[in-house]
């Protein structure tokens, strides 16, 4: 169904307007042409103006991030997409997808960020001394 969609679009669509870009970034996401949809879809955000595109936009650039283990793209596109719309439903659980990913992948990490900085003093030094 998607190469037919691709393939009418390439014939029919205005390959300079806006949706056509979008389109086309969606087929190339359904299509696992990650790298491709990525470029399309960020090149069609740069262009829109409509701030409710924006963040659907950013809501599938978080969407194709997260399917591809770019958890941190991933974060900043939904972040993008709460910003503009706090309220939406699809952009809240996309987002805490992403951060339970997060911290399921990253937890130990975090965990030791919060160690050390648990083990620093107000005056700059470490609570414990390495033996002489």
């Amino acid at each position: 169904f998607y190469y037919e969609a691709l393939e009418w679009l390439s014939q029919f669509g205005d390959h300079s307007s806006t949706e056509y870009l979008f389109y086309l970034g969606y087929i190339q996401s359904h299509l696992g042409w990650t790298e491709e949809a990525i470029h399309t879809l960020t090149k069609y955000k740069m262009r829109e103006k409509d701030r409710g595109l924006i963040s659907t936009t950013s809501g599938l650039l978080a969407d194709i991030y997260h399917n591809d283990g770019m958890l941190a793209d991933a974060l900043s596109e939904i972040s993008i997409a709460l910003e503009i719309e706090p309220d939406c439903p699809l952009i809240k659980k996309k987002a805490e997808e992403i951060v339970e990913d997060l911290n399921h992948y990253y937890s130990g990490i975090v965990m030791l960020l919060i160690s050390l900085f648990l083990m620093h003093s107000k005056k700059g030094g470490l609570y414990f001394k390495y033996p002489e």
